[in-house]
């Protein structure tokens, strides 16, 4: 019963995500905006490193961002209404971060512009490729040193605002390279830590471990989805993982001296190693897509991470050697007394 509680949680919180998703992952890039011209009410930002452009435009104001052949993309009214030309190559080769996707025959710049509204709150996010390197798993050629910044190229964006033209201007850089040994040596310290714990109460260890590591887990993957665009950010998965591994955790302390206790623990051991896997790639990036420091969120992956690797040898250890590594648990119900 209590891991059909928890999987079913799992399938709550994650939900349907959707099909056009394409979230922003762990990276080298960076981009940035460095210059724009004079356009009052409209805000332009990157997200995800170098993964998004977003527009915020103000009631009262209209503004159109222009395709890469020049041709209205999408629009946005003065009312907060937001239209995307269903005729622009760029409604379709923005889609995916890479341009992995076909351009249907009636997609010309030169058509007449057939607008879709997508949304009406002023604001609108797309992968936009004049500002990120296109080719996956390849630094450009000009990145040699990776212990120092490198320039991969500026970048131009064209809007027209209230029937003026207007150029945004930006930068696509290479960060250094992580260090990514430090957070190594910082995981395997939480992992000895916890597994030294371990020794005398495993049960317990677990379910503290379980929900210190949970509540970060949640932390981490809620400001991941927050730093990134509602309708594009990235899976539900990781925080219903990280959620449930909470409870799991909290239900292990409570249940402790009682068999289900035990059953709590590989369910929060089940639970949070699909999470620990997920984040482990962002560990070797400079580049989170997250609205914590990456410092800060280097360090907290890498002690979640740990603390989620001894969680799951000390719970294999309590399945295979009950007698000598888990403690002494009552009964689900108390044993009768004797007449």
């Amino acid at each position: 019963m209590l891991a059909q509680t928890v999987a079913l949680a799992v399938v709550i919180v994650a939900g349907p995500q959707p099909v056009s998703a394409d979230p922003a992952g762990p990276t080298d890039y960076e981009s940035s905006i460095s210059d724009t011209e004079p356009a009052p009410g409209v805000e332009l930002q990157v997200l995800g490193g170098d993964s998004f452009i977003e527009i915020v435009v103000d009631e009262g104001t209209e503004a159109t961002v222009l395709g890469y052949e020049g041709e209205p993309y999408v629009r946005i009214d003065a009312d907060g209404t937001v239209s995307v030309n269903r005729n622009s190559p760029a409604r379709y080769l923005n889609e995916d971060r890479y341009q992995d996707v076909a351009v249907p025959a009636n997609a010309d710049a030169d058509a007449q512009p057939e607008w879709e509204v997508v949304a009406d709150d002023g604001t609108y996010a797309w992968h936009d490729h004049r500002t990120h390197w296109m080719v996956p798993d390849t630094l450009p050629p000009s990145v040699g040193d990776r212990s120092q910044v490198h320039l991969v190229n500026e970048w131009e964006l064209d809007l027209v605002v209230e029937g003026e033209p207007v150029t945004v201007h930006g930068e696509l850089f290479v960060l250094p390279a992580e260090k990514a040994w430090i957070w190594g040596a910082l995981a395997l310290l939480a992992a000895g830590t916890v597994l030294a714990l371990g020794r005398r109460s495993p049960v317990v260890t677990i379910g503290i471990s379980a929900t210190v590591a949970g509540s970060v887990a949640v932390l981490v993957s809620a400001t991941e989805k927050a730093a990134q665009p509602a309708a594009l950010g990235p899976s539900p998965l990781p925080l219903a993982l990280a959620c449930s591994g909470l409870v799991a955790g909290a239900l292990t302390i409570a249940l402790a001296r009682r068999r289900v206790g035990m059953l709590a623990a590989f369910v929060s051991a089940a639970v949070l190693a699909p999470w620990a896997v997920l984040v482990l790639g962002h560990l070797t990036k400079p580049v989170l897509p997250t609205t914590l420091n990456p410092a800060a969120a280097h360090a907290l992956i890498a002690l979640t991470v740990g603390a989620i690797v001894a969680v799951v040898i000390l719970a294999g250890l309590v399945a295979v050697l009950p007698r000598t590594s888990a403690p002494t648990v009552a009964p689900d119900s108390p044993a009768a007394p004797p007449p």
